[in-house]
């Protein structure tokens, strides 16, 4: 399947259709009202970023490799692609993941992969979505209960990708697509665009930085994440340190945005982990 390296980018950093996105409830509760409310967050399953894959390359157009490294998985994803002049090259990146409380090899090893695949932009459209609230009603597709006990079924909020595009806009990351989600929240009703606040404020906080200092100023913020501790111990391991350190040097320091993509798949990994927002 001959393709281009952008084409193959744009395919695989483009939104999943709703059916194959996933959502977990990340915290929940009852309100002074006495109503359960619960906030939930969307994700991709790695079946779903199998087909991604095999779509947009072909089944022999990408390839993994997983290794053990102490508690932790490496996952190695390599995609094939063609150059204009009929040459091809297999492109690697690797991310990891420590064992997890439940089926710990087999979650381990999707959890790495899926970042691996994250660092090609599949799924990460999913970071300007973040948590959102679920809306709480008898007859809810999915169950949950509070942890005092209580019991209720929700459904997943509505996504909408359908965004017009700007005609000046040239920006082709996936953390700053021209379709930004929009998210109802049901228990309010409001409806808002949902966009980083790191990517709001990246222009007016670095617009005085060239573009090397930007890229310092981020890995700086990424290391203070990858670093800090919660409840007196480390939230990411050692293989996952060192693996994040292959990628930024892998990675031009004059390449803000790959960064930031970077950076907001770190902060995010870091909410998931504590239920905390990271501050770097």
């Amino acid at each position: 399947m001959d393709k281009s390296l952008n084409e193959i980018m744009e395919k695989l950093q483009a939104p999943f259709p709703e059916k194959d996105i996933s959502w977990r409830v990340q915290s929940c509760g009852v309100g002074q009202n006495g109503k359960v409310w619960c906030r939930v967050l969307a994700y991709l399953d790695a079946r779903a970023v199998q087909e991604r894959l095999t779509a947009t390359l072909g089944i022999d157009g990408w390839k993994t490799e997983v290794r053990r490294e102490g508690d932790a998985f490496l996952c190695t994803l390599s995609i094939r692609i063609t150059h204009e002049d009929g040459s091809t090259e297999w492109i690697s990146r690797t991310d990891g993941s420590d064992v997890t409380d439940v089926e710990p090899v087999k979650g381990a090893i999707s959890s790495a992969f899926k970042r691996a695949s994250a660092l090609f932009g599949v799924g990460t459209f999913l970071y300007k979505i973040g948590e959102s609230f679920g809306e709480v009603r008898e007859d809810g597709e999915f169950y949950g209960k509070t942890k005092t006990g209580q019991s209720f079924r929700w459904n997943a909020p509505k996504i909408n990708f359908d965004v017009p595009k700007k005609k000046d806009d040239r920006r082709t990351s996936p953390m700053e697509t021209d379709k930004a989600p929009v998210i109802s929240n049901p228990n309010t009703g409001f409806t808002v665009s949902v966009v980083p606040k790191e990517t709001e404020s990246a222009g007016t906080q670095e617009s005085q930085l060239s573009p090397m200092e930007q890229g310092q100023q981020i890995v700086s913020e990424i290391g203070k994440i990858v670093t800090s501790t919660f409840k007196n111990k480390p939230v990411f391991g050692e293989p996952e340190k060192e693996s994040l350190r292959n990628i930024i040097r892998s990675t031009k320091t004059d390449d803000c945005q790959s960064l930031r993509d970077l950076l907001f798949s770190v902060a995010e990994e870091y909410e998931n982990r504590t239920g905390m927002k990271a501050a770097a």
